[in-house]
């Protein structure tokens, strides 16, 4: 039985990968990367038109996916096979270890990675009543440095902003107008929205499996820790920090603003 469909939102690339290849390692939790396609398939497009068939339908599309380990070309499939996974020895070695295959038997939670556009489509729609249709919908927002996160979305992905993004500064704009939308949904719905700062995802594990309703898994612990590896950071140029510094200061929480102003000094 799955007790929860979890899509992930934002648009911070490696960090996503490497949180949702991450969630992969759990015995418990089925991934599928990208498949922009389920939107366009109206068998499964629950995110365009709700209905219970269509959910049923995506399942069901996740679970063969997983049972054949496919993957397509320009519209992915299980996260296994996306290059972030191949190229990440440690995290291939460490579920290779764990898993003969992706078919697991017992899923309880399938997660969706395909953040941004996705983002862009359940912000064009009406959230509380998506939210409303089905217990099971869960929201997950992983937030990297977002300095960082602007210089890498230059790179082919500033498209998914808005047809006007040009530069980084349009893009680190557009990604705490998606901040402040999740915050208040958050706050309006804590046990369907749940975000994580990339510096805090290992000692949140067990807050991470209660919002999946997953069963604690010690081996987990011990394989994210093994594999939780962020990369480099950017250099920033003082204009730009100091952008940074002043739409962190219009957020509404102070505790959000001290995690934001913690990648000051990283």
């Amino acid at each position: 039985m799955i007790n929860t469909i979890c899509i992930m939102v934002g648009s911070y690339r490696n960090l996503t990968t490497l949180t949702s290849a991450t969630l992969m390692l759990h015995p418990e939790v089925q991934v599928v990367n990208h498949k922009y396609s389920f939107n366009e398939n109206c068998d499964t497009d629950f995110l365009v038109s709700y209905s219970k068939n269509k959910v049923d339908n995506f399942i069901k599309k996740i679970i063969e996916i997983a049972g054949d380990e496919v993957s397509v070309s320009g519209d992915g499939g299980v996260i296994t096979k996306s290059h972030a996974f191949l190229e990440h020895k440690i995290m291939r070695d460490v579920f290779n270890n764990r898993y003969s295959n992706t078919n697991k038997k017992n899923i309880k939670s399938i997660i969706w990675k395909e953040s941004h556009r996705n983002t862009n489509l359940i912000r064009k729609n009406d959230v509380d009543l998506l939210i409303s249709k089905d217990i099971r919908f869960r929201f997950f927002l992983p937030i990297r440095n977002p300095m960082d996160c602007a210089m890498s979305n230059m790179n082919g992905y500033k498209k998914y902003f808005g047809a006007d993004t040009e530069s980084k500064e349009d893009v680190l704009f557009g990604l705490f107008e998606i901040y402040s939308w999740f915050f208040e949904l958050q706050k309006k719905y804590p046990e369907r929205f749940m975000y994580l700062f990339e510096n805090d995802f290992k000692e949140n594990l067990l807050k991470l499996e209660n919002f999946l309703k997953i069963q604690h898994n010690k081996d987990w612990y011990k394989d994210v820790n093994d594999v939780w590896e962020l990369k480099n950071n950017y250099k920033h140029e003082q204009d730009f920090i100091n952008l940074y510094k002043s739409l962190v200061s219009k957020l509404k929480d102070d505790y959000i603003k001290d995690k934001f102003n913690i990648f000051l000094n990283s």
